[in-house]
């Protein structure tokens, strides 16, 4: 641990892994040159480790002792000497630079891209171990100790091939760029998990990926980023032309349709030769046989056989293919040219590119070999026998997917200062820092292409497993058709790399049998999902059915309860409109008898008035008659009153005589309102309303 002017520890020895993503955090490719996003790093180390004046071998070593960074010392001199010129840095005597105090303060730290980097790639070497433990224990030994150290060499090694490797030629020399095998394997089956369900940390991965070109590219020389492609032409070979169809699986597609679209976006021409179109037409004759013997009838399972065979292809399919070959080329903006004719004029020694491919690729096919020397010897003379050390100047590049190729090519003829031939990886790379912002996502399709394609079983390793189940077969320790379910279908191969990790040397009877074993439970898995499946909507049902009767049962009850309760209401309805009627019927009653009883008072009472007017005057009448001497002596009055009583019953009679009707008929009326009266009278003494309802 050393401490830093800013004050915080910083440990050294770092890898690359983690100066990568330090690195994508941090780049601008909108800067005005290219090295300035490096510019940062060299700043970051003469402020914090040394401030007494350095060299630029100095800086360089210290950049890779910190970061993991490999910047070659004359570019670290580059950037030092870019840094004093901008007044960043200072010199002592043009070989020793340092920082002053007033350019301390000019410095951006990168403390805190460290400290988030830090505890990313610590979380991401936890849950690399963490599946290594859970899923291969027994190979956690491989990548226990130095797990940090075999994610970054998938990364450098195969997510992202060197580009300086590819560009000298050396590439072949260093690994013989097999099938993913050993750590390799664990590392890329790891990385598909976090493709499935951690994205956050595969994020982190893609990072460190994109770093690690725009690192590769530094270390050759990206050239004039600024200057537009119109003038060169990318040549496809048959692999990358399989890719891009879609014929090797749909990871390889986007990757390969990705550089292809940002090529096309920077002005660069892409095209294929004749013959590269007649051996893809070759490519998918042969995939017929492996359909119509589900996979038995090849010894070694090429990717565009196991597309097809996944895919539930059929000869017929093929053929379809086959006939719109051309249209489809097209349409991925590839078009088909024929070879020049001026072959002596830049004549290729093609024998010694052959002896070289024989030697590079020794199981290589005679008529693949022929369409390679055809294809390198055609961009030789596109080139006019030579060409500039510049991407953008070379005019015309071969692109392949074959290292061999790509450095057999390289070492026949030297003229060529940039490669004839290169890696679709390492196209795409060059690619994609000069637009970045135009294909963001082409460093993660390329690093799933690497992951999903490494983890198909190499040749060597499909033919030892191949023998073993004829072997099994034989013994009939597996049917025919389990047989062919081994050698024609994904689960089969994935169970194979599972348990080899791609290693040849670890295929043996009991792997095998491990193998077969786990096919039979990765086809059996659906089967019982669907059975479990089943089982539990069945009993998911008869729960649902169960729930159903109680309730119905509940409402049932509750039901019957509503209408025992409905009936009593009913009853008490009946009776209060029975009682009601009474009551009514009692009421009118009542009624009639307060009026019969009214009009019967009222009778009385006009008899009673008649009876006493009339009695009156009988008696004053007969008093006068028979004792005429009393009237002498009675008062005024009485006599006033028989005048009038007479009056009345005159007018009376003369009212009959004239009109009609008697008395009685006279004093109804009066009778009437008097019974009202006594009516509304009575009806107030009981308490009742003055009108009857």
């Amino acid at each position: 641990m050393t401490s830093t002017p800013y004050g915080a520890p910083r440990t050294s020895g770092r890898s690359a892994l983690f100066g990568y993503a330090v690195l994508r955090a941090n780049y601008n490719h909108n800067a005005p040159n290219y090295l300035d996003n490096f510019t940062g790093f060299v700043l970051d180390v003469l402020a914090q480790r040394h401030p007494e004046p350095v060299d630029e071998a100095t800086v360089g070593q210290t950049v890779r002792e910190t970061f993991g960074l490999t910047i070659p010392d004359r570019v670290a001199g580059l950037l030092l000497k870019r840094a004093v010129k901008e007044r960043k840095a200072e010199t002592v005597d043009r070989t020793h630079f340092s920082l002053s105090e007033k350019a301390l303060a000019g410095v951006a730290s990168l403390e805190a891209s460290i400290a988030e980097f830090e505890l990313k790639q610590a979380e991401l070497l936890a849950k690399f171990l963490a599946f290594v433990r859970e899923r291969h224990p027994q190979r956690l030994a491989l990548v226990e100790d130095e797990p940090e150290a075999h994610l970054h060499a998938f990364i450098e090694h195969q997510a992202v091939p060197l580009l300086r490797r590819a560009v000298k030629g050396r590439r072949s020399e260093e690994t013989d760029w097999e099938d993913l095998q050993g750590p390799d394997y664990l590392v890329a089956a790891f990385i598909a998990t976090l493709v499935e369900g951690d994205a956050q940390t595969f994020s982190y991965v893609v990072d460190a990926v994109k770093g690690a070109i725009l690192t590769g590219v530094l270390d050759i020389g990206p050239g004039d980023l600024r200057q537009n492609l119109r003038d060169l032409t990318i040549i496809l070979d048959t692999p990358v032309l399989l890719k891009a169809l879609g014929y090797q699986g749909e990871a390889q597609c986007r990757a390969v349709r990705q550089t292809l679209d940002l090529a096309h976006a920077l002005g660069v021409t892409t095209t294929c030769f004749e013959h590269t179109e007649k051996e893809i037409d070759g490519v998918l004759e042969s995939v017929v046989s492996v359909l119509r013997s589900r996979g038995k009838a090849t010894n070694t399972l090429r990717a565009v056989d196991a597309h097809f065979l996944d895919s539930g292809s059929t000869p017929a399919d093929i053929a379809v293919e086959q006939s719109g070959l051309r249209a489809n080329l097209q349409r991925l903006g590839v078009r088909v040219v024929n070879r020049p004719e001026d072959y002596y004029t830049y004549g290729l020694d093609e024998t010694a590119l052959d002896d070289l491919l024989r030697d590079h690729l020794p199981g290589q096919k005679e008529v693949t070999r022929r369409y390679d020397v055809q294809s390198i010897s055609a961009v030789h003379r596109l080139r006019r026998g030579s060409s500039p050390e510049s991407f953008e100047r070379c005019g015309y590049v071969f692109m392949t997917d074959n290292t061999g190729l790509v450095a057999a090519s390289r070492r026949v003829d030297e003229r060529h200062r940039w490669p004839m031939a290169m890696l679709d990886s390492d196209v795409a790379a060059l690619l994609w820092v000069r637009g970045p912002a135009v294909a963001e996502d082409l460093p993660r399709e390329q690093l799933l292409a690497t992951v999903y394609s490494g983890m198909q079983p190499g040749g060597h390793l499909w033919l030892k497993y191949v023998e073993e189940i004829e072997r099994l077969q034989q013994r009939g320790a597996v049917n025919d058709d389990e047989a062919l379910v081994l050698r024609s279908r994904p689960e089969a191969r994935r169970a194979l790399m599972d348990v080899t990790l791609g290693e040849a040397e670890s295929m043996d009877a009991e792997s095998i049998n491990t193998v077969v074993e786990r096919v039979r439970e990765s086809l059996e898995a659906p089967l019982r999902d669907v059975i479990d499946r089943t089982q539990s909507e069945r009993d998911a049902a008869l729960r649902s059915a169960q729930k159903a009767a109680a309730i119905a049962e509940r409402q049932q009850a509750e039901a019957a309860r509503h209408a025992l309760t409905a009936e009593h209401v009913s009853d008490e309805v009946r009776s209060l409109r029975n009682r009601l009627a009474g009551a009514e019927e009692e009421r009118r009653e009542q009624s009639q008898r307060l009026r019969a009883q009214a009009q019967k008072r009222a009778r009385l009472w006009s008899i009673a008035f008649l009876l006493f007017v009339g009695g009156a005057l009988a008696i004053f009448g007969g008093l006068a008659l028979l004792l005429p001497y009393l009237g002498a002596h009675w008062p005024a009055w009485i006599g006033i009153a028989g005048i009038v009583s007479g009056a009345v019953i005159f007018v009376l009679g003369a009212v009959r005589h004239v009109v009609g009707g008697s008395i009685k008929d006279w004093l109804k009326p009066m009778e009437e309102r008097l019974a009202v009266r006594l009516e509304r009278q009575a009806r107030e003494r009981m308490g009742l309303p003055r009108e009857p309802s």
